[in-house]
């Protein structure tokens, strides 16, 4: 992705498949209504077109072409989905349009006998099918709706005497879906997600980030920034090395002193394991020191220790 890109204005970006801020999810009523508003005026524009335009309305083109309905799911229902995004969509129609006409004319269009014809044409699907899957899996261009697309030259003699028509009349139709998905389909919801390949979010602008210098980061365990309990810091203080993260980092680990703690809570091993602690304090242990520099942390002196 070229680093120019954030800089664009974010309208642009949202039909780059790129977002300054994640998407929130919507409720289930708002996905519905928009999924509504989407697959009924898509379709809607694509049959218009075909119907009403003099241009094609004198070649036939038939009213409705099954696979539009497939794509239409896939691009208002669910537009960030793997399968929705353009480069699927439309090449994948183109692939398997091309196929599908090519192997109509090589099958069912070279003086086949009548005698034989049901017999001609499933081969002929069944090839069709099969090199259109092979061929968009080999240039990642898998569409599902596209397969029908493959068969309809062969199953659909309306659409058979439309010819290599037939590519251009398909081409054009996800096109127009496509165009009307990235205005509807980023009004609330993303589309597309990507163009060519799945690429990484920009960064945001320094500017707009929140100020994180000031805050501490996350530590591994077993250090953390949350208060460690009495039973905890006994555990991990009788380990060799129970803190390899950085020590000085740790403010919040509390050592109680035993003068503090009620006659019975802690057992002999308990007790010396605590007296080992107020020990390292004393000879300047670094680890001891980072608990010293807290300032909520009481001085320890050894002869405070009973």
């Amino acid at each position: 992705m070229p680093g120019n890109l954030p800089n664009f204005p974010p309208w642009i970006l949202r039909f780059l498949g790129i977002r300054r801020k994640p998407v929130k999810p919507l409720s289930t009523w708002r996905t519905c209504l928009w999924a509504f508003l989407g697959s009924f005026t898509g379709m809607s524009i694509v049959m218009i077109l075909f119907h009403y335009a003099p241009f094609f309305a004198r070649r036939n083109i038939p009213l409705i072409i099954s696979t539009w309905g497939a794509s239409v799911m896939l691009l208002f229902a669910t537009p960030e989905a793997p399968l929705a995004q353009p480069r699927g969509v439309l090449f994948g129609t183109v692939i398997s349009s091309i196929i599908g006409v090519a192997i109509n004319k090589m099958f069912l269009e070279i003086n086949t006998p009548a005698s034989i014809f049901v017999e001609v044409q499933w081969v002929s699907a069944a090839t069709t099918i099969s090199l259109t899957a092979m061929a968009m899996i080999l240039t990642r261009t898998v569409h599902p709706p596209a397969g029908a697309t493959a068969l309809l030259p062969i199953a659909q003699p309306a659409v058979a005497d439309l010819g290599w028509y037939y590519v251009g009349v398909m081409v054009l139709a996800v096109s127009l879906m496509i165009a009307w998905a990235l205005i509807i389909n980023n009004i609330e919801r993303r589309f597309p997600v990507y163009w060519w390949k799945p690429t990484e979010d920009p960064q945001p602008d320094p500017k707009e980030a929140p100020d994180t210098a000031k805050r501490p980061s996350t530590l591994s365990a077993p250090c953390s920034r949350v208060p460690m309990s009495l039973a905890s810091t006994l555990r991990h203080f009788s380990e060799p090395n129970p803190f390899p993260v950085d020590q000085a980092r740790c403010p919040q680990i509390t050592i109680p002193q035993l003068s503090h703690i009620p006659s019975g809570v802690l057992n002999a091993q308990e007790e010396a394991i605590l007296r080992q602690i107020y020990q390292k304090l004393q000879l300047g242990d670094p680890f001891a020191h980072s608990l010293r520099s807290d300032p909520n942390y009481p001085d320890v002196n050894i002869a405070n220790i009973r």
